[in-house]
């Protein structure tokens, strides 16, 4: 059966989505390629993804690219704010200090071999709420040559498995990856199976398999 070829309307949304992609994606690019340019340095932090997206959005809609109200409609607002309260209760918690107390426990109280999956599993619990790249990795990360230091563990292998750990996590309904997924869904029976799914099997599965991996690391870097 030959494809459908795409209409005028949606050959448009896919122009305007390759634009925003290069307008999102170029600065960074160069700032990588050519490190000794400042304007590119510059450039290349200030290109606000959210902002980017928010314009061509509204491109979008002065160019009646899709009905308004149907579009509105189909927007998971429940997931939506789900995600953004999550986000704000562990960015609530570094804040406060709770991310650097545990740390301070675990390399108290837990066994030097099983730092690495305590570590693992805590990155776990936070990605399962937030990002790794945005809030896991900047709020760990810092906390890592001390504990290495004072454990005589592996750097690499604490890194390792603070980034395992979260990624095992991030396709939970509440996460970025999980979230992702759910707004994809196009429609709400579809979406709470799937949520069930990826919170009471997926989620746990993944965790354990990775807790056991970084387990098993632990003993062999």
């Amino acid at each position: 059966m030959e494809a459908a070829k795409f209409e005028g309307k949606q050959k448009k949304t896919l122009l305007l989505i390759c634009v925003m992609m290069v307008v999102v994606l170029i600065f960074p690019l160069l700032k990588m390629l050519v490190s000794s340019a400042e304007l590119f340095s510059v450039l290349g932090g200030k290109i606000d993804v959210e902002l980017v997206a928010i314009a061509f959005a509204s491109i979008a809609l002065l160019m009646d690219l899709a009905p308004q109200k149907e579009v509105i409609a189909r927007i998971p607002w429940n997931t939506i704010i789900m995600i953004v309260g999550a986000g704000m209760l562990i960015a609530v918690a570094v804040k406060a200090g709770t991310i650097d107390a545990l740390s301070t426990w675990i390399g108290s109280n837990v066994p030097s071999f099983l730092v690495p999956v305590a570590f693992s599993i805590v990155g776990a619990i936070m990605s399962f709420f937030s990002s790794t790249t945005g809030v896991v990795a900047p709020a760990l990360f810092p906390l890592i040559p001390g504990l290495a230091a004072s454990t005589g563990l592996n750097t690499a292998t604490l890194f390792a498995c603070i980034i395992l750990g979260a990624q095992s996590s991030a396709i939970s309904p509440f996460s970025s990856g999980g979230s992702l997924i759910l707004g994809s869904c196009g429609g709400e029976e579809t979406r709470n199976v799937l949520f069930n799914r990826m919170l009471l099997v997926v989620v746990p599965i993944s965790v354990a398999v990775c807790a056991l991996y970084n387990f098993v690391l632990a003993f062999t870097l």
